[in-house]
């Protein structure tokens, strides 16, 4: 993978409000995390290094600690710029949270096999 300038990922995996669907396309220094759970959509964008983030929800940024004005505002179609050493809230809305897993090198860590390696016969799932 990390031969590769760009990867494309996509999951799907259940949840208590229906289906988790994630796409992510990484590349080196940049990338693009979609993401949907029920009616709540959130994106994640790395560019030159600034971090991006659209909901359509106020509730994400409201339960973050940002002003109520200011949710309604950015789930309408604003975008949340965070800046290296920035964060805005209580817990997610900060510059390393928000490009986690957002470059190829990031998800080449997150697939990383550990422990060692056994040879075993084919198996169909």
């Amino acid at each position: 993978m990390l031969a590769r300038k760009s990867v494309h990922l996509a999951c799907s995996t259940p949840s208590s409000a229906g289906v988790f669907v994630e796409s992510i396309d990484a590349g080196v220094a940049s990338g693009r995390n979609a993401s949907t759970e029920g009616d709540v959509s959130i994106t994640n964008v790395l560019v030159d290094g600034i971090a991006y983030l659209s909901t359509n929800t106020a509730g994400v940024f409201a339960s973050e600690g940002i002003p109520e004005a200011e949710a309604g505002k950015l789930a309408a179609g604003e975008w949340l710029s965070i800046g290296p050493g920035q964060s805005y809230g209580h817990v997610y809305l900060d510059y390393a949270n928000a490009i986690e897993g957002m470059t190829v090198a990031d998800q080449t860590e997150f697939l990383r096999l550990t422990g060692p390696l056994k040879r075993t016969a084919a198996t169909w799932a």
